[in-house]
């Protein structure tokens, strides 16, 4: 126990109370102060186009994995080679 006479449920109560009266006015203050503070507001319109450069640098990363082997695609203009028998039709 404290000297002042104070237990510790009026302690934690205390606690309990100044928590609430700080979230109350943080809750009340908060808004106003991030619709006012240029910097928060610079900061909340920076995220669009980071999100979107990082977007499009994953696009371009993952498209860059898909690309297919150089080597076949040169043989993709080429004919097909001749058959060295004639395919017959089954029926």
């Amino acid at each position: 126990m404290l000297s002042s006479g104070m237990g510790y449920y009026d302690l934690e109560m205390c606690r309990q109370c100044m928590l609430m009266s700080f979230l109350q006015r943080l809750e009340t203050y908060a808004p106003s102060l991030v619709l006012t503070n240029s910097e928060v507001h610079k900061l909340l319109s920076d995220f669009s186009p980071i999100g979107h450069d990082l977007l499009a640098r994953g696009a371009s990363n993952a498209a860059d994995s898909l690309h297919s082997d150089p080597e076949a695609l040169a043989h993709v203009d080429e004919t097909a080679p001749r058959l060295s028998r004639p395919i017959r039709n089954r029926r």
